[in-house]
């Protein structure tokens, strides 16, 4: 990880811009600049989006480990503590 920051040191300001706290408010205020689409739609469709694509992928991942791992696999995956987990993630970022 060091190695990374040394060889791309302009990651230390751009990287944080990548989270969907910091994207989700920035392209809504563009949107609404040139679109006239209201902030608030447009950040709430963004943050469904966005919950929903971790969501797919994180399942997606899920099904390959269990193809690759099946004998060292339990269901422990719920939908309910998906989103509770999300959310803490995405405001600690």
């Amino acid at each position: 990880m060091y190695l990374r920051y040394a060889a791309l040191p302009h990651l230390y300001l751009l990287e944080p811009l990548t989270e969907h706290t910091i994207m989700g408010p920035l392209s809504s205020f563009a949107v609404q600049y040139l679109f006239q689409v209201p902030f608030y739609v447009f950040l709430i469709c963004h943050i469904v989006l966005w919950c929903l694509l971790d969501y797919l992928m994180l399942r997606m991942l899920e099904v390959s480990y269990l193809i690759t791992y099946s004998h060292f696999y339990s269901n422990n995956f719920q939908e309910g503590t998906f989103l509770r987990d999300w959310i803490c993630w995405q405001l600690i970022c």
